[in-house]
């Protein structure tokens, strides 16, 4: 039995018996967001139920993040201190680091919010570092113009455990190892999920007076990501099939993993290691930053480092490596998801170098969601990674974390009120299960493919066409390759091939979303880079690409961008 950061056995629950057969809240999701969410609603006196397709606090981008939030706290800012802090600052460093396609109404409520929601965990019980005089120690790191970031002693671990811990405490009911599906859709009303057990093949049927979805995005679109636990875009499609819109999916963030001869090694990214004195070399032994941000060099977005390491490599200049003697113990120490995975591999990193790779980080798009988390669909919010709110065409370092908490907790208070005044879905009908489990494998074919193979050409032809450089002929190319797969059979023979199947669809539909959304953007901005359109057009695509299901498959259009809210009040 797994354990948790205390060492007490994971509580696990796979198809627990719901009186009445209906939850009030329907949590899907098992990482940050999905907690906040939980605990928000939970508060409310309702019955609460998170399903996971992983095991809550170890599943989705957070785990290997390092959970590092960063926030500027009200009662820091000395307004007579030019150099001191600002909410206003943080929020045009967010903007700026978005390129101005992130919705300033979300920016807003996030740095107005943000350090309440990082205090709260403090109340649970996550430790952070702090300084002699009690306060939080906060560190700038890529992108922000001030220290900002904090740090959790014992990282994600210490915090999904904290998380998990809350959530038990206070209720909230558990299944896992249990994938969504479907939503289920009545009168136009989200009533409740399709659950498929992905160690029994079992189906379930879920009724709900809410659902939010804070399943993730898809970080495993691509050969190299540095998440642990990959994400499908399972819960991007769900929402694109129950009518919800998505935005900004074009817009997907990559990060520099280490790597050790073929050795892939996932953790929270470079961020870190550059914040504490890290530098980045080509073969030759010359700082790369040089050539593109020499003002700021490894203080540079993350967006500009990212495409510098790219276009080394390109140009023939890598591996691109780090140099031992650059850190000292102590900051080594601050790097402990990357030192405890070097370790484990047996490499000497005080002594000697280490290669840094291009992976997906996350992405910055998913469902179009108003300051409430709310997708427009009744009965259906959705928050984390699954939603697109504050990061717009890049992420400011450490955001991704309280962004989660944010638009988690009220993702999880709107269900709640949604759930008050709603009715009250009834059981499953009977055989409802059934002809759910029947319509699923209908998809798929005895005969055929193998989905592991589809799968990893999927992730193929996203490398070569929707990576770090793109352009029309190879999105033109991709899209015919990502429609000739969906004509392909998918052999399923046993549970193990179902979840893979099921994997696989979900894959290709995001993959044809990231497709038609960067071919229609005729513009680079972020980390959409494209080699015919290399300039940033402010004119034309100060826009969001939004796309929604026609039935004549992915709809495209694009939207303006809201107008900022009044400044706030330090």
């Amino acid at each position: 039995m797994p354990r948790d950061a205390e060492g007490s056995r994971y509580f696990y629950q796979s198809a627990p018996e719901l009186p009445g057969g209906a939850v009030d809240v329907l949590v899907i999701g098992g990482a940050a967001a999905a907690c906040f969410a939980a605990l928000e609603a939970a508060k409310a006196g309702l019955q609460v139920l998170m399903l996971d397709k992983g095991i809550v606090g170890r599943s989705g981008s957070t785990p290997t993040s390092g959970s590092a939030p960063a926030v500027c706290f009200p009662q820091y800012v000395s307004p007579s201190n030019p150099e001191s802090d600002s909410l206003e600052r943080f929020f045009e460093d967010l903007r700026a680091t978005g390129e101005l396609v992130n919705d300033p109404r979300l920016v807003r409520v996030f740095v107005d919010e943000a350090p309440r929601r990082v205090l709260d965990t403090a109340n649970m019980g996550v430790r952070y570092v702090r300084t002699p005089d009690g306060r939080f120690r906060q560190h700038a790191t890529m992108g922000h113009t001030r220290p900002r970031t904090l740090t959790p002693i014992g990282r994600s671990r210490s915090v999904l455990g904290t998380l998990r811990r809350e959530l038990l405490h206070r209720g909230v009911r558990i299944v896992e190892r249990t994938a969504a599906v479907r939503l289920l859709v009545e009168d136009g009303q989200v009533a409740g999920v399709v659950g498929l057990d992905v160690l029994t093949g079992q189906v379930r049927v879920f009724p709900a007076r809410a659902v939010v979805v804070a399943g993730g995005s898809a970080t495993a679109l691509f050969p190299y990501q540095s998440a642990s636990f990959l994400t499908t875009g399972d819960a991007w499609v769900l929402g694109y099939e129950a009518g919800a819109r998505l935005a900004n999916v074009e817009f997907m963030e990559f990060t520099l993993i280490p790597k050790l001869g073929r050795t892939i090694i996932p953790s929270g990214g470079i961020s870190p290691y550059l914040t504490f004195g890290g530098k980045l070399y080509d073969r030759h032994g010359e700082r790369i930053l040089k050539r593109y941000d020499p003002e700021r060099m490894e203080g540079a977005s993350r967006g500009t480092i990212v495409y510098a390491v790219y276009s080394e490599m390109q140009a023939g200049r890598g591996p691109i490596t780090n140099e031992p003697a650059d850190f000292n113990e102590a900051q080594w120490h601050e790097v402990p998801d990357i030192t405890q995975r070097l370790d484990a591999l047996g490499h000497d990193y005080r002594n000697e170098q280490f290669e840094w790779v291009p992976a997906l980080h996350t992405c910055l798009g998913g469902m179009l969601v108003d300051a409430e988390a709310w997708t427009g669909v009744p009965g259906l919010w959705a928050a984390g990674e699954s939603a697109s709110t504050i990061h717009g065409a890049n992420r400011l370092s450490s955001c991704a974390i309280p962004d989660c908490y944010v638009f988690g907790a009220r993702a999880g208070r709107a269900a709640a009120r949604h759930a008050l005044r709603t009715y009250q879905p009834g059981p499953a009908a009977p055989g409802q299960a059934a002809r759910e489990a029947e319509a699923l494998r209908a998809h798929f074919s005895t005969n055929g493919e193998q989905p592991a193979d589809l799968y990893q050409r999927i992730r193929e032809v996203a490398w070569s066409s929707l990576g770090l450089s793109r352009d029309a002929a190879g999105l033109h190319n991709a899209l015919a390759e990502i429609d000739a797969l969906r004509r392909v059979p998918v052999a399923v023979a046993d549970t193990a091939s179902l979840v893979k199947a099921v994997e696989v669809r979900s894959l290709l539909q995001t993959a044809e979303f990231v497709a038609r959304a960067a071919q229609a953007r005729t513009e680079s901005r972020g980390q959409h880079h494209r080699t015919d359109f290399p300039a940033r057009d402010d004119e034309r695509w100060l826009r969001w690409v939004v796309l929604q299901r026609s039935e004549q498959g992915v709809q495209v259009s694009a939207a303006p961008i809201p107008s900022p809210e009044p400044a706030l009040q330090d």
